[in-house]
């Protein structure tokens, strides 16, 4: 699911400002770009973000700014002199334009000062801006969750229309049938003369009814769609269930569109998938 959260946090001398956007997909993807020299807090940034996110894939993009580390970055004055040189021989120019692409090069800017310590006494004030941040992007997913749950509600039931208009038609499909067959066979068998006994015809239209019985999938089917529903008001993440519930409710209403062998059953399966290819959409960004 999409949505974004923003959250900062200031305390003890560190400022923190988080933010979070995802989009749509089908597993949890997290990447973290907090800068290089807080780079160790990328496993403990992504472990917060799976206990608050299931499913998505989630941009963290964390600024941190700690009063400890002012004025503690000194220029490697040899160094940048040697990229200096070597840039003069390239360009023909003694002075570069930007000096900003010189100081981004490995080994010009150093810290003398920060360690271990001082970096970690930021993760306290990052690890709540990172909460808060997940708080707020969870939020927007509910609201656009709720927006998806009541889309989701209106297919279902336009699907359990369709199945309880299927289920209404079936005891006719053996009926009409039997009419066909009968009608058919009157006009090929009356100039001659010739009876059909009544037991074959009624052995053949039980042949018939038996291929083309479907009410175990009418039932499987509307088994799937109770559960569905159930999982849709239920507080756990539900998107793998519901996205394999889809699969199966496909199935059954496949299976009811080979077997019933009538024009408005047929009908009925083609509406059922359609609202099913929906909520199939749907399911895939559903946490």
């Amino acid at each position: 699911m999409t949505g974004q959260g923003q959250a900062h946090n200031v305390a003890d001398g560190c400022r923190a400002q988080v933010e979070l956007r995802s989009v749509n997909n089908r597993f949890l993807k997290v990447m973290v770009r907090c800068g290089d020299m807080f780079n160790a807090f990328g496993p403990r940034v992504e472990k917060l973000v799976q206990s608050g996110i299931k499913r998505g894939s989630v941009n963290v993009n964390i600024k941190i700014e700690l009063d400890a580390l002012d004025g503690v970055f000194k220029l490697n004055e040899a160094v940048l002199r040697n990229y200096q040189v070597q840039f003069a021989k390239l360009s023909g120019r003694d002075d570069p334009q930007d000096w900003t692409a010189l100081l981004a090069l490995p080994g010009v800017v150093h810290d003398s000062v920060a360690d271990e310590g001082t970096i970690e006494q930021a993760w306290p004030v990052v690890q709540q801006a990172v909460n808060q941040a997940i708080a707020n992007i969870n939020q927007m997913r509910q609201a656009e969750g709720d927006a998806m749950g009541r889309d989701l509600g209106e297919n279902l039931n336009l699907i359990s229309t369709m199945v309880q208009q299927i289920t209404l038609r079936a005891p006719a499909v053996g009926e009409a049938y039997e009419k066909r067959m009968l009608d058919r066979m009157r006009q090929l068998l009356e100039p001659h003369q010739v009876q059909v006994e009544s037991a074959d015809i009624a052995r053949e239209v039980g042949l018939f009814a038996d291929r083309c019985d479907i009410s175990e999938e009418i039932v499987r089917l509307r088994s799937h769609i109770e559960q569905f529903t159930a999982s849709l008001t239920d507080s756990e993440s539900q998107g793998r269930k519901l996205d394999f519930l889809t699969q199966e409710m496909f199935r059954e209403v496949n299976t009811i569109g080979s077997k019933a062998n009538d024009a408005e059953i047929s009908q009925c399966v083609i509406s059922v998938k359609t609202a099913i290819e929906r909520i199939r959409e749907m399911v895939q960004n559903i946490e």
